[in-house]
């Protein structure tokens, strides 16, 4: 999507550096893809678990998701599931 909407996006926020904005997530998807690559060397089906669970994680330890992001994750998660990720 970010490729469709580059026009835009660099008209509506010129100032902004894409390289610094990209880097955690893009960090984020080479942790899901060496995952998955690495499993499914055992086995597809370990590979298609475990390689969204490191995405996850990558982006939760990489600081990714903000403040608006974890507000949203609050309001739609179960109370204990968000008080145990700290969300509450």
């Amino acid at each position: 999507l970010l490729a469709v909407f580059d026009y835009y996006l660099r008209q509506r926020m010129p100032g902004l550096n894409w390289l610094s904005f990209l880097a955690r997530p893009l960090a984020a998807t080479a942790v899901m893809f060496l995952t998955m690559w690495a499993t499914s060397q055992l086995h597809v089906l370990l590979a298609a678990l475990l390689g969204p669970l490191a995405y996850l994680l990558a982006l939760w330890m990489l600081r990714v998701v903000g403040d608006e992001e974890r507000a949203i994750l609050r309001s739609i998660l179960p109370t204990r599931l968000a008080a145990r990720l700290k969300l509450a």
